[in-house]
């Protein structure tokens, strides 16, 4: 079995692929990743010199929909399942690059599956609970959607694209829709990763919203549930991956901030309005993945974030120069 994983230098992506290798002893990974300069290079490189380290794991350099590329790819390797996590990302970042997150989420997307979806057994593409903006609670995979920002929109485009493309070829497609996901090696732009690095650096940080809500999800719980998905085509499925749980700015906070002083750092915070353009709460029901999937997300914030502090302040190096 030979996977494409496009977008495998990225924190969700790379454990992905990870996770893959793990528990499987004969499938090929191949990583497609270009290296968004969204957020530090040094650190997407760092992902893929460990997964290199695999000999059934081949890399690709090159964004995920040139066309050349992936024909030589499907050509030489000959895929059987795509597993799509690539994407423009960041809520807040797509309203200052509106087109370039069209252009990525939306047209790349479709130029991906256009040129490799008919030749695998099985899609699996990552949206986001961003997709459902405010809708009514907790958000169900039969939910209307009502995205609220950029971002959120662009995957909503990017999910019907995908449907589409099942209404003309029947290949089995799996839409996973995380939430909030965090964790070791995490997106420095994450609200975990971003409080770990103001209390090292030493300064105060201003949170948008003290009972914005949201559902984080562990990346190590997050990376498994898709591959046990993957493993399960069957026809046109939507699938929430979340702990089932919203938890408060206020909550979080604080618990981090403790967390945070058993390695020896403070964290000075504190709250502002909330961002018009976020959803104000995410709640996955996760229904669909238990009874469906027979997969449970087993592991609360509170240890989530307690392993991400931990690799976190031992590797200071990976994060010095991002501010």
């Amino acid at each position: 079995m030979t996977i494409i994983v496009t977008g495998a230098a990225g924190f969700i992506g790379s454990n992905i692929c990870s996770t893959m290798l793990r528990s499987s002893d004969n499938s090929v990974i191949i990583g497609i990743d270009n290296y968004n300069p969204y957020y530090s290079s040094a650190i997407k490189k760092r992902r893929i010199t460990e997964l290199s380290k695999h000999k059934r794991f081949v890399f690709v350099q090159s964004s995920f929909d040139n066309i050349r590329t992936l024909a030589r790819i499907r050509s030489k390797f000959k895929p059987t399942i795509l597993v799509h996590t690539a994407s423009e990302v960041g809520v807040r970042n797509g309203e200052n690059n509106p087109l370039t997150y069209v252009k990525t989420n939306v047209m790349g997307t479709a130029t991906l599956l256009e040129t490799i979806g008919n030749y695998v057994h099985h899609i699996v593409l990552l949206s986001s609970s961003s997709v459902y903006g405010n809708s009514s609670l907790p958000f169900s995979e039969n939910n209307s959607l009502h995205p609220t920002s950029v971002y959120g929109t662009t995957k909503a485009c990017m999910e019907s694209y995908a449907v589409n493309y099942y209404a003309r070829y029947g290949t089995p497609t799996t839409i996973i829709r995380p939430f909030s996901v965090y964790g070791p090696d995490g997106r420095p732009d994450m609200l975990p990763m971003k409080l770990l690095m103001a209390s090292a650096l030493g300064r105060p940080i201003i949170v948008s919203g003290r009972e914005t809500k949201r559902d984080w999800t562990y990346i190590d719980d997050v990376a498994s549930a898709i591959a046990l998905v993957t493993n399960q085509p069957n026809h046109l499925q939507r699938v929430n991956i979340g702990f089932g749980e919203p938890l408060s700015n206020a909550h979080v906070l604080r618990k981090a901030s403790a967390i945070i002083k058993t390695f020896g750092y403070h964290l000075e915070y504190s709250f502002s309005k909330q961002n018009p353009i976020e959803a104000i709460t995410t709640w996955a029901d996760t229904t669909r993945l238990r009874e469906k999937y027979d997969v449970k997300i087993i592991t609360p914030f509170e240890l989530g974030f307690q392993q991400t502090a931990r690799f976190f302040f031992s590797h200071l190096n990976l994060y010095a120069k991002i501010d």
